[in-house]
């Protein structure tokens, strides 16, 4: 009797050994969905994240490459001519007209009068702005840009005009 009781212990334990019930498989492959999950969602938000702090920095490159020609052609103008929305004209030391302006509400271009044909700067712009002070020959300028997955973002500067000439 007591080698067929180790007979029956001994095939109890190899039955619950054998594999998993259908209960154990289901809470494993939901624990997983639930997992699998989290980190498919942590991976789409930072991916998202990245796209967006990729076209803010995009914006920011286009701004600083808009804000750095700009000033550079104002510092040496020999007259502001006119200041309107979205739109800046001066006389370069050569006396051409020189205009900036937003075209196609996303691009800065830049127009010299002779030819009167424009060229791109940069893209990404939505907004041009100045105020100019002539008592201190000085230039307020505010640019503003505009991504695909950004908001409105703003870069001013107050520029001298050295070169300005009495007429």
């Amino acid at each position: 009797m007591n080698n067929a009781l180790k007979a029956m212990k001994a095939r109890s334990g190899i039955y619950k050994s054998r594999g998993f019930t259908l209960i154990e498989i289901m809470l494993a492959v939901a624990m997983a969905g639930i997992i699998f999950t989290s980190i498919f969602n942590i991976y789409i938000r930072g991916v998202l994240f990245w796209h967006q702090r990729q076209d803010r920095n995009e914006v920011s490159e286009s701004m600083r490459i808009a804000m750095d020609r700009l000033s550079r052609e104002l510092r040496q103008a020999s007259k502001v001519h006119a200041i309107t929305d979205n739109n800046i004209q001066f006389y370069d030391s050569g006396n051409y007209l020189i205009t900036y302006f937003i075209y196609n509400q996303n691009q800065l271009n830049r127009k010299i009068s002779p030819n009167a044909h424009s060229s791109p700067i940069v893209n990404n712009i939505i907004k041009l702005g100045a105020v100019y002070d002539e008592n201190k020959h000085l230039l307020n300028v505010v640019i503003t840009g505009k991504g695909k997955n950004t908001g409105e973002l703003s870069m001013s500067t107050s520029i001298y005009i050295r070169a300005l000439s009495d007429g």
